[in-house]
């Protein structure tokens, strides 16, 4: 017995056209400037995977997590239910529980389009961005310089304060918890920088990627002005946010501890 949880109409209605099937599974497109496939399993399981550079199986992950919790809650069949029968979707072909239809796939989908375009934004080419010339690229002095110009070092500054700081992605919550109690955030979606020449699917954490995100114009006076308002106003806990916690939010954080406040603790809210 096939225990698929949608068929093609509703696919359809979103976007997906249905490339092949057999017993065992369905195989679905929706092709567009990302192109997401989307596999449903014959046991009621699903699965997606997309054609964007940005990384997807982690970010993805979480985003079903929260909506498998947030989204779809079993409930008996109930001819008193508030939910139309017609649009709740049965789930591995236990025909006394249903799901909510929350329109799961829909809401994935507009989120992967969202980070493509996110990405289209982070790492536009920008005009202004003219620390590095071509002839110096990926070279030793290169790196040395952007250490050198990027970092605002003579920033006024306690180096003695300790800092909580929560790197976090606006495209994966849509704040810092509740419950880290922040002073204050810290928006470094703002940044924008280029994108050729690195392997962008690494994280802040490794220094290539660091480099790339120092590079970005603005870095300096972003740096700047966040050291200035931490000692300003004495803060003891801060978020840093980006499009997905994983480039300019890291870069930003790793800096600021490393060069700045050398005993604070960064929390990475989206990498493990």
């Amino acid at each position: 017995m096939n225990n698929f949880l949608l068929d093609d109409k509703k696919l359809c209605y979103i976007g997906f056209k249905k490339v092949y099937e057999n017993d065992a599974s369905r195989f679905y497109t929706r092709y567009d400037k990302t192109t997401i496939n989307l596999i449903l399993y014959s046991d009621g399981s699903w699965s997606v995977n997309h054609t964007n550079y940005f990384p997807e199986t982690e970010h993805i992950n979480e985003k079903v997590r929260q909506l498998v919790e947030e989204e779809n809650e079993f409930l008996p069949i109930d001819e008193n239910s508030p939910i139309d029968i017609k649009e709740q979707i049965p789930i591995l072909g236990n025909s006394s529980m249903y799901i909510k239809n929350a329109n799961i796939f829909k809401q994935l989908v507009i989120w992967i389009d969202e980070c493509a375009q996110d990405d289209l934004e982070q790492f536009a080419n920008d005009t202004n961005d003219t620390i590095i010339t071509a002839k110096e690229e990926d070279s030793d002095f290169n790196k040395e310089y952007v250490y050198k110009t990027a970092i605002p070092y003579n920033t006024l500054h306690n180096s003695t304060r300790t800092l909580m700081i929560y790197v976090w992605g606006r495209r994966i919550r849509s704040t810092v918890p509740s419950n880290y109690k922040i002073d204050h955030n810290f928006n470094a979606a703002v940044l924008h920088g280029k994108k050729k020449g690195i392997d962008w699917r690494q994280d802040g954490r490794q220094e290539e990627i660091r480099i790339g995100v120092m590079k970005c114009s603005g870095f300096y006076d972003f740096m700047e002005s966040m050291v200035r308002q931490i000692e300003a106003h004495s803060y003891k806990k801060i978020g840093i946010n980006c499009a997905k916690g994983r480039h300019r939010s890291v870069t930003c954080a790793i800096i600021l501890r490393d060069y700045f406040y050398p005993t604070s603790e960064i929390v990475y809210l989206e990498l493990k």
